[in-house]
């Protein structure tokens, strides 16, 4: 291979958006700092052939190059990146804390919150990767509201605290235009009573078209997230836009919350439910990029 070819990255994706953003982000981060030819296997539950891994067989490829890369995120990635790098060939980077030994996979890449020991072959992130980047405009006069939803640790039986919330935040900036999106879990009755809110947009996210939010957050100038969705939390803090978050009640003590509290601590967010937002200087995570220069200085320096 000489120094211009690009580097041929497979990712696997099992279609949960949750997992997309991850391998998207680093693919994408990849593209940033080298020449990349990447192709999409999608993998299901059943998708695991234990004979095409015993006699090196990776039979949906039939038209793509020799990979370089295999990078996945999820369960049922595993199997499949493991069947295709015993067929031919690559270094396997899953990311998050994987359900198999660490030491099958080249590499490693996952959250702080996953509890992992850094290594060799382990690289940890300020939360989960995503297709984010701080460029973009910014302008002041645009604000995005992101809501999560029901979980094990945070109380949205009672929304009632998070209306109020909102309630008062659009209300002490009538100057601004603002944008409200919803999640999988977030619950249809606050959607219904943020509808009644003067000069917001609603968005649920059955309605975003692909690379929607990542136009939303290179837009706006503020960013406002509930505290109990951590995607949404890093994707702000990835986007170069000032961030505030809303406080929802909590039920028990849990990886959420303490990672809530520990961005709190190191003074990378303001307190959830102060109305305050990120410093002005706060710089940006680039969690993406510096794994894709990670990886690059580990294989791909030609």
């Amino acid at each position: 291979m000489n120094s211009q070819s690009p580097v041929v990255v497979w990712r696997f994706t099992d279609g949960q958006p949750g997992h997309d953003n991850q391998s998207l982000g680093l693919v994408s981060a990849l593209k940033n700092v080298l020449p990349v030819d990447d192709f999409t296997f999608k993998v299901t539950s059943t998708g695991f052939n234990p004979i095409n891994l015993l006699f090196k067989r990776f039979p949906n490829n039939q038209f793509h190059p020799v990979p370089d890369l295999l990078i996945g995120a999820g369960h049922n990635t595993h199997w499949p990146m493991l069947t295709a790098r015993r067929a031919k060939g690559g270094r396997v980077i899953v990311l998050m804390k994987p359900s198999l030994p660490l030491g099958w996979f080249d590499a490693v890449i996952a959250p702080r919150h996953d509890h992992l020991e850094a290594a060799d072959h382990i690289l940890l992130t300020e939360g989960a990767l995503n297709p984010v980047s701080p460029e973009g405009d910014h302008r002041p006069e645009f604000g995005l509201i992101m809501l999560g939803g029901v979980s094990d640790e945070y109380d949205w039986q009672q929304s009632t605290s998070v209306f109020d919330q909102l309630r008062t935040l659009i209300r002490e900036r009538p100057d601004m235009q603002w944008t409200l999106t919803s999640s999988r879990r977030t619950p249809a009755t606050i959607m219904e009573r943020a509808s009644q809110l003067d000069n917001v947009n609603l968005m649920p996210f059955s309605f975003c078209p692909p690379g929607w939010l990542e136009q939303q957050l290179a837009l706006c100038g503020e960013v406002w997230v509930t505290e109990d969705s951590v995607s949404m939390l890093y994707e702000a803090l990835s986007c170069g836009a000032r961030v505030g978050v809303i406080k929802v009640p909590r039920t028990r003590p849990g990886r959420v919350a303490a990672g809530v509290d520990r961005l709190v601590e190191e003074d990378r967010i303001p307190l959830p439910g102060s109305f305050q937002l990120t410093r002005p200087d706060a710089e940006p995570l680039q969690e993406a990029r510096r794994c894709a220069l990670w990886v690059q200085q580990r294989w791909l320096n030609r």
